[in-house]
């Protein structure tokens, strides 16, 4: 899969050059011209005999197959809004913890599109009619393709080109939805803190006693983001939230390497407690942040 080179991108290349780079100009444009959809074809499609006054002695009852809808046409139309959604979170560097079910469905969108390419192509230009006609369809296509050729400085026109323009599409918001999570980690880290920030010893021990399964997967999900972030800090491009980079993210680090060294020796696993520890102590004198 491509990923982009440098996911700190400045996004106003995915516009046209006569567009405002404003995500919210993108709902005010109208590219249609009020005769592309015409009826005419079905018209003379119609094999009207108007000499033939012979009676119909059996009609064809329609069946529920007459009404099915395509829902691949469906589906890409309504992830296409979410795709949208999550771009205009993302050009606003905003990754707080109640975007993430945005970046998600985004990811799923991106990842429709990069379904019906990689499996059907045909497919993917049949419904090019639709992509044509619907605004949002237009501006997903467009995002894609103006950030392949700002990366690759050519515009997709292979099966294989336009895939990889989704698939760099997709690893902005597989970024996003890794901060995103981060951010949510961190709220659920305060459940666990009191307000001067330190642990609050008798929950956690309390929780750590009754091992509900809430308390289980907020200690699998810090985990989790713990290493996620300490990756992070070692490719760079660490913002959590606008204009703040770095500085949450060290925080976060410390609080939650503190939480889960405390927790690993309530229970008794020392190899946890070292290893846990000993990230606490480096970003604890150190601030370990490559920007």
């Amino acid at each position: 899969m491509s990923e982009t080179k440098n996911s700190n991108l400045d996004l106003d290349f995915v516009f046209d050059d006569n567009e405002d780079p404003d995500i919210q100009s993108l709902f005010e444009e109208n590219h249609f011209d009020d005769d592309d959809d015409k009826d005419d074809h079905i018209i003379s499609q119609m094999n009207i005999n108007t000499k033939d006054h012979e009676p119909i002695t059996q009609k064809k009852m329609r069946s529920l197959c007459d009404f099915e809808p395509d829902m691949d046409a469906l589906l890409l139309t309504a992830e296409s809004s979410m795709i949208i959604e999550g771009m205009k979170y993302y050009t606003k560097s905003d990754f707080s913890s109640n975007t993430l079910p945005i970046y998600l469905e985004a990811r799923k969108g991106i990842e429709f599109y990069m379904k019906i390419l990689n499996r059907s192509p045909n497919n993917y230009r049949r419904l090019k009619i639709l992509i044509d006609s619907d605004i949002d369809c237009q501006k997903v296509e467009r995002i894609a393709f103006n950030l392949y050729q700002r990366l690759y400085d050519e515009i997709p026109e292979t099966d294989r080109q336009k895939l990889d323009a989704f698939e760099n599409l997709h690893f902005l918001f597989k970024e996003a939805t890794q901060k995103a999570s981060i951010s949510n980690s961190m709220k659920t880290l305060k459940k666990y803190l009191l307000i001067s920030g330190k642990i609050d010893e008798g929950k956690l021990r309390e929780c750590s006693n009754r091992e509900h399964t809430e308390f289980k997967n907020d200690i699998n999900n810090l985990r989790k983001h713990l290493k996620l972030a300490l990756e992070m800090t070692k490719k760079g491009n660490s913002e959590i939230t606008k204009n703040i980079k770095g500085k949450d993210l060290n925080v976060f680090i410390i609080r939650t390497s503190e939480f889960l060294s405390y927790y690993y020796r309530l229970v008794g696993n020392d190899e946890n407690v070292n290893y846990f520890n000993r990230i606490f102590n480096i970003y604890r004198k150190y601030f370990v942040i490559r920007d």
